[in-house]
């Protein structure tokens, strides 16, 4: 991890070994039964790092990843997840864009 060894003990506490490397850098092992969850906890540190391995878990942040790109994507004027709300009062004269979060929820065509 790009952090000090300290910042990642706070996020990650017990449920992984940090190993100092240097001031700014360490050394996070995690053993799990899913890779969800060292997924996520190298994702709430909120710093840089680099896989070691295993490369199954490189490839399961890869996919998260690549979903997590798919999900920034603006969706169409024509798709049901977007709507065009004009405001009213201040600014009412300017139109906002809103998509609703159940766009990145739904299930991909197909999938029931």
């Amino acid at each position: 991890m790009h952090a000090p060894s300290a910042r990642v003990r706070q996020v990650v506490g017990r449920w992984g070994t940090i190993e100092p490397l240097d001031q700014d850098s360490c050394r996070l092992t995690m053993t799990s039964t899913s890779l969800d969850w060292p997924t996520q906890a190298v994702g709430n540190v909120g710093a840089e790092f680099t896989v070691l391995g295993p490369p199954e878990f490189a490839a399961h942040l890869q996919e998260w990843g690549a979903r997590f790109i798919r999900a920034t994507r603006a969706p169409a004027p024509s798709s049901p997840w977007y709507r065009d709300v004009r405001g009213s009062g201040r600014g009412s004269g300017r139109r906002r864009r809103e998509a609703s979060l159940a766009a990145v929820t739904r299930p991909p065509r197909g999938v029931l």
